[in-house]
């Protein structure tokens, strides 16, 4: 959805700390909950709107990102005066966004994104081939690893098992399982 309706109704930038842990970034290769207490920056809009007051918010490194989006791109903050509320921001968290409109390339968060991320990638089993569908982006290095092969004509992630091998591991990992040794491929069975 194009955000052009709520620049032309005076939207603006806000910047504050996440209230709880249960925001998430809308930037579309981030998704990763915005933690409580973190630093977040969001477009607001009058609350005339009938959309409500609040369109989503962002870690600021990945809102500069969108600034150069060739479609629907957020209007760019050329200034600290562009942003609400910047003058009640921790030094450290003033300078992020200096440097930010400086130009100066800044680390997006780190972190894996949600286990709750995971739940709603959309999985369908046939025979010895599971198809994983959904919101995958974020998973592409684990899912490799756990031995998928994307499918562009299918938009989908293909993972065939082999012998008596199973799909559990695939399973635990999409259940939200961190434990580092789902993402690695068990080890082949041994014929006897």
């Amino acid at each position: 959805m194009s955000l052009s309706w709520a620049w032309s109704q005076g939207a603006w930038y806000v910047v504050d700390y996440a209230k709880t842990g249960r925001s998430t970034c809308k930037e579309f290769r981030c998704k990763k909950a915005i933690a409580e207490g973190e630093l977040r920056i969001g477009i607001e809009a009058p609350e005339d709107d009938h959309r409500g007051s609040q369109l989503g918010w962002y870690h600021p490194p990945c809102l500069w990102k969108t600034f150069s989006f060739q479609k629907n791109a957020n209007k760019k903050i050329e200034s600290t005066e562009d942003i609400k509320n910047f003058h009640h921001l921790r030094n450290e968290d003033r300078e992020l966004i200096e440097s930010l409109l400086e130009g100066k390339t800044v680390e997006s968060p780190k972190g894996a994104p949600s286990s709750s991320l995971r739940k709603k990638i959309i999985t369908k089993v046939e025979g010895n081939t599971m198809t994983l569908t959904g919101p995958t982006f974020q998973f592409k290095e684990d899912l490799k690893k756990l031995g998928a092969k994307f499918n562009g004509e299918l938009k989908a992630w293909i993972i065939t098992k082999k012998d008596n091998d199973t799909f559990e591991h695939v399973e635990k990992f999409l259940a939200g399982d961190d434990d580092e040794s789902v993402v690695k491929r068990p080890a082949k069975r041994q014929r006897t």
